[in-house]
């Protein structure tokens, strides 16, 4: 296992994913990328905190890494689309509830992700 992608949105779901990642990479002395996601373009500059946070655990702990920023309305398309043309070895995620309604009308986001992804994904909670 070489290259770990991460998606973050700045929960305490996505934090606990990172942290797991992190774990794995010093195990297989793997890169980690970390990626997130926003919806509207006005979005960007709180993008660039989640990631600034990511960063500072990333440092820390002392990975390789690289933070991407993306645009889109479609956040598994995006983690989806990344793993299989870069070659991603796992991808991690955070578990996040929906409400069972929503979940059923939409579909979660990891759900998504694992559905369509072309490598493995763990889902951490």
């Amino acid at each position: 296992m070489k290259k770990i992608l991460v998606g973050v949105d700045g929960s305490e779901y996505s934090k606990n994913a990172l942290k797991e990642a992190i774990e794995i990479a010093k195990k297989f002395s793997a890169e980690v990328t970390v990626v997130n996601v926003y919806h509207v373009s006005s979005g960007q500059d709180l993008s660039q905190k989640i990631l600034k946070k990511a960063e500072v655990m990333l440092e820390d702990g002392d990975v390789k890494f690289n933070l991407v920023s993306v645009f889109s309305p479609n956040t598994p398309k995006v983690i989806t689309d990344m793993a299989k043309h870069e070659r991603f070895d796992l991808i991690v995620v955070g578990s996040r509830g929906m409400g069972a309604v929503k979940a059923y009308l939409i579909g979660s986001v990891c759900n998504k992700i694992c559905y369509d992804s072309p490598v493995s994904v763990l889902i951490v909670k």
